[in-house]
């Protein structure tokens, strides 16, 4: 492969069309998850009834769910946890001190408010400094929400009025977290956006959250936690194809029936020093966008620095090779223009 000076666009443009479709696919994802969880809130499977009504079962899986987010160093999902087993206690206990729906309401969106400012956080290590952080913000969200539905009721006397406001209050709250996961679809956003759009749902359903819908919150969070872990060991985190690790976890499972083509970058040491790492970057997301093209059934993969594998199951060297040669002469001579 050859890499002559100039560049920019190709690369922008290739690392852009993945993350469009990486958004389509969460917000694909997002859409299914609650087209499933609106059918359910009104006339749950019984079986999931009967489960759900074993006493402190969503504490349980909430809390596992809290650990699993901490191990993986997810703070703004621990927060996001955090905050809902704090939410989910008040509402158990609510009717000892005497609540009524008004206050749940509140609290229900607080807790939205409160999610809307973690995903605008940026993730860092968990810390118990930064979860009493997530418990200050989310009082004051509380303290916000109370204040906003007084001054509603108090400013506008017609119920049609308030219900047109808290409506379109609402729609903006869903669509902003619809947005945010579009721009970053990430696993943190994923759960974070999952999280508002359901409580949104809850709202203008007029549905207080109950078991039965802690239990789902709780087991989509789990399973986005361990399809995200899993898809950090899997896949390289920089170009968006698999890693070594998928490599080696394929190949074990092909006995001695397969090709295996190395590819590099030539030059690639020289041109990031000259260019700059964030160029070099986003070279190595275009190769890695042009290889991913090839046809046969090949697989690639990023085995490391500017090096990548070609995997062909069931090909004999010499097709894995053909097939790897027709890739190369179709995308990966790179003409790159640079106007330094």
């Amino acid at each position: 492969m050859y890499l002559a000076p100039n560049f920019l666009f190709k690369p922008i443009v290739m690392y852009l069309q993945s993350d469009i479709r990486q958004s389509a696919k969460k917000l694909a994802i997002l859409g299914l998850a609650l087209l499933i969880g609106n059918s359910f809130f009104y006339s749950p499977p019984s079986i999931a009834t009967s489960i759900s009504q074993i006493p402190f079962l969503s504490l349980i899986v909430n809390l596992i769910a809290l650990l699993i987010a901490w191990q993986f160093k997810q703070s703004r999902v621990s927060i996001s946890l955090l905050i809902l087993f704090i939410s989910e206690c008040t509402l158990l206990v609510s009717p000892v001190l005497a609540f009524t729906d008004f206050y749940r309401h509140s609290l229900i969106e607080g807790m939205i408010y409160t999610f809307c400012c973690i995903l605008m956080m940026k993730d860092k290590a968990p810390s118990l400094g930064r979860a009493f952080e997530g418990i200050a913000i989310f009082l004051g969200m509380i303290v916000l929400a109370l204040l906003i539905k007084i001054a509603v009721i108090n400013a506008v006397q017609s119920d049609v009025a308030i219900h047109v406001f808290n409506t379109l209050k609402i729609s903006l709250i869903f669509a902003f977290a619809v947005l945010a996961l579009a721009l970053k679809p990430t696993g943190n956003n994923f759960s974070i956006s999952l999280f508002i759009c359901v409580f949104c749902m809850l709202i203008v359903h007029n549905i207080v959250a109950n078991n039965f819908i802690g239990l789902l919150i709780m087991s989509a969070c789990i399973l986005n936690l361990l399809v995200d872990t899993y898809a950090m060991a899997y896949n390289d985190e920089l170009t968006g194809i698999k890693g070594r690790r998928a490599l080696d976890s394929d190949t074990s499972s092909l006995g001695t029936s397969y090709t295996v083509v190395m590819a590099d970058v030539d030059y690639f040491k020289k041109f990031n020093d000259k260019y700059g790492h964030s160029v070099g970057d986003q070279v190595l997301r275009m190769v890695a966008g042009k290889l991913s093209a090839v046809k046969g059934g090949g697989k690639a993969y990023r085995w490391g620095g500017e090096e990548f594998t070609l995997l062909f199951p069931n090909k004999s060297p010499d097709e894995g090779v053909s097939f790897h040669r027709r890739c190369a002469q179709k995308h990966c001579r790179l003409r790159i223009q640079n106007s330094r």
